[in-house]
């Protein structure tokens, strides 16, 4: 498998080869002069926002964009922005290694799929979205989201129709990276009020140990 060029690029600008006596080979240690750079991104689910400081995000998100909603009201296109997720344009491009949040799924997302580490949200208008999951082929593992609530303002207080930033940071906080959904949501105005108006199913969700307690849990909301 070829390197990742542009990671090892990135490296190398803060990081030197020092001779390492141990194993005779060469080890890279972080040059003391660069721990004040400024905030700076890599694109492998990694940020570093002072070099020295690494917080590694433990998912890969991506979008495939139908392109069928207002851009401006586009929550994904935001965090594309940002760099918190990759939207995708041609289905080809995305991992056949996933978890694919779909509304008709028959099994729910829960802490029993933690080990896929790339999520899939589709973009597309929710008037064509149960015939767009009906016809979309691909190998990914498909999951539900269990019943949660809107607060952004296009369905605000509607069950199930969330944007797709909401429906991203609500995998996240179900799989256990409650802090990953949260810098997601800290992107908009309102995304805060989601986990107020979802606290509690959301912790519920967050402790069921598969998709059949996902399932239980759910039926004291509904």
């Amino acid at each position: 498998m070829l390197p990742n060029l542009y990671l090892a690029s990135y490296l190398f600008q803060y990081f030197i080869p020092i001779p390492c006596a141990s194993h005779g080979g060469w080890e890279y240690k972080f040059h003391e002069i660069f721990r004040q750079a400024p905030f700076r991104r890599i694109n492998k689910g990694v940020l570093i926002k002072k070099i020295g400081m690494k917080k590694t995000i433990s998912y890969a998100l991506y979008v495939y964009d139908l392109e069928e909603d207002n851009a401006k009201k586009c929550t994904a296109k935001k965090l594309a922005k940002f760099g918190m997720v990759k939207i995708v344009k041609n289905a080809k491009m995305l991992p056949k290694k996933a978890i694919l949040l779909s509304p008709i799924s028959e099994k729910a997302i829960s802490i029993e799929d933690s080990d896929t580490k790339n999520i899939v949200a589709i973009d597309c208008s929710w008037k064509k979205a149960d015939d767009f999951f009906h016809r979309f082929k691909h190998r990914m593992k498909e999951r539900a989201l269990p019943y949660l609530v809107a607060a952004n303002p296009t369905n605000y207080g509607k069950p199930f129709k969330l944007s797709t930033v909401e429906a991203m940071a609500a995998a996240l906080y179900i799989l256990g990276e409650e802090s990953h959904a949260r810098e997601l949501l800290n992107k908009f105005k309102w995304g805060e009020h989601f986990l107020e108006l979802n606290k509690m199913p959301l912790e519920d969700y967050k402790n069921a140990k598969n998709s059949k307690e996902i399932i239980e849990a759910m039926k004291a909301y509904i």
